[in-house]
């Protein structure tokens, strides 16, 4: 495999900033985006179908590449960061600088430009070694990523997908006390201004994953609670923004470098332009990137089976 990459590296003049290769570095071929989109082309649709149980040339490159990253950088301090409780700023970092953290973003908004399958390879490789950042990594990806990739305005993906691919950790936050994945028992609201340009947020999340770290919520709440679900909101809120607050992590007996913790919603302002995809279909913006989520929550799986396996 590093005989291939050093072959892709020398033809395509890409010179490996360290002893792994980064995720940049595999997008930069000119020939991968056929590759890894051509299933959605019809030009495409036949020349690149694989069997489902055949990875593309780029999406070995990614699991090789989380695969040397966790393994050179990652597990020395795997110990260190379960018993201090946090994932420390500079393996969040390499996440970026790695490319891991954007791996479906488009690169003109400064991301990997790869494939979901790739970022999934990528969650499995890092729950083998640290399944506390695999799921920081897996959140932000399938959830975050693909929510404003799929339904932000251009507006939204402007402010938002170079910060996601670059420096912005992101949490998404729906859950609630009396409210799970079905939302449907929703008490957080958003009650609109009379000029309908902005929201006000009130309520409290549980067990948010990502939340210390984040710079952005991915937040669900009512904008008009007599219509049940079908006022379920989606916004993207600056975690900076007045109104914010973040609880003490909760003590769990796995997974201790991955903050969870409650986010309470004081009067928080949000302005309307900050509203992801349309008013009151929330839920079902919620339900559809769900489902993605559970296929990255699979591979965490799949990576902690697979170390203990090799264990035995």
């Amino acid at each position: 495999m590093m005989a291939s990459l050093s072959r892709i590296a020398a033809r395509r003049r890409i010179i490996p900033s360290s002893r792994w290769t980064t995720i940049e570095q595999i997008s930069a071929r000119p020939f991968s985006s056929s590759i890894l989109h051509g299933i959605n082309d019809e030009q495409h649709h036949h020349e690149h179908r694989f069997p489902v149980t055949t990875f593309t040339e780029d999406e070995m490159m990614a699991r090789e590449a989380a695969r040397q990253w966790a393994r050179d950088v990652l597990q020395p301090v795997v110990r260190e960061m379960d018993d201090e409780c946090r994932t420390r700023a500079e393996i969040i970092q390499g996440l970026f600088e790695n490319g891991f953290m954007g791996m479906e973003i488009p690169e003109v908004f400064g991301g990997s430009g790869m494939n979901f399958t790739s970022a999934i390879l990528v969650v499995e490789e890092l729950s083998r070694v640290d399944p506390s950042v695999s799921i920081l990594v897996d959140i932000h990806n399938t959830l975050t990523n693909n929510a404003v990739r799929f339904w932000g305005s251009n507006e939204l993906k402007s402010k938002w997908l170079p910060r996601l691919a670059t420096e912005c950790v992101s949490s998404f936050a729906l859950s609630e006390a009396g409210s799970g994945t079905d939302a449907f028992a929703m008490k957080t609201t958003a009650t609109p201004s009379p000029d309908g340009s902005y929201y006000i947020l009130n309520g409290e999340k549980l067990w948010i994953s990502n939340s210390r770290e984040a710079g952005v919520f991915l937040v669900f709440a009512n904008a008009n609670p007599e219509l049940k679900h079908k006022g379920i909101t989606a916004f993207m809120v600056d975690a900076r923004t007045e109104g914010i607050h973040v609880g003490k992590p909760e003590k769990k007996l796995g997974l201790r470098a991955s903050s969870t913790c409650p986010v309470m919603f004081d009067n928080v302002k949000v302005d309307a332009v900050d509203v992801l995809g349309e008013v009151g279909l929330g839920y079902k913006y919620c339900i559809n990137i769900l489902n993605e989520g559970r296929i990255g929550i699979a591979a965490q799986q799949l990576g902690v089976s697979r170390v203990h396996c090799t264990l035995k």
